[in-house]
């Protein structure tokens, strides 16, 4: 009878110990919702994402900069980022039911070809931006290889800037290749 109320002790231990940890993951999570306004939860959940403050953004992002690298805007999901700063976009995919573990993805300003730009149009439409650049670190290689990523804003949100911004580097970044 010792055994088997020693495993009763452990079991009921263990499933107080899950239980525990379902409960403060439940919590973080519940905070992060209710942190978000319902605007930016539903801009979310349809995908879009919304500027941020740059000045907390780089102080949030210090030690993934480069010397002399500055953060010229952010714009956020309820959990990922796009950072853009003087050389790179970077793509911070937060991962898990907490967000605590994070992917970073980058793509060099230097290797931007092409920017394509729809506008929202009636109803749920987005404004989409597609960069297309270059994956292979020779930029005047025989063979180009190149990718695009897509992102998606909400209509209210003006992001002619960027996208002046991203045009202007995928032309000088044109006559720097075929200089």
């Amino acid at each position: 009878m010792g055994l088997l109320d020693n495993l009763n002790k452990v079991a009921d231990k263990a499933s107080k110990v899950a239980a525990d940890k379902i409960s403060d993951v439940t919590q973080k999570v519940d905070a992060t919702v209710s942190s978000a306004d319902s605007g930016h939860l539903l801009q979310g959940m349809l995908g879009n994402y919304q500027k941020q403050n740059i000045d907390s953004v780089a102080s949030r992002w210090v030690h993934m900069l480069i010397e002399n690298e500055q953060v010229i805007s952010a714009y956020k999901l309820v959990r990922d980022e796009i950072v853009v700063t003087n050389h790179r976009l970077l793509f911070v995919d937060a991962q898990g039911v907490t967000g605590q573990k994070k992917a970073i993805t980058q793509i060099f300003l230097d290797t931007i070809v092409d920017v394509k730009f729809t506008a929202a149009g009636f109803g749920f439409d987005d404004t989409d931006i597609y960069i297309t650049y270059l994956t292979n670190p020779y930029y005047k290689a025989y063979e180009t290889s190149l990718s695009v990523h897509h992102f998606e804003f909400p209509k209210k949100l003006d992001v002619s800037d960027f996208y002046r911004f991203l045009v202007q580097i995928s032309v000088e970044n044109r006559i720097k290749i075929n200089s």
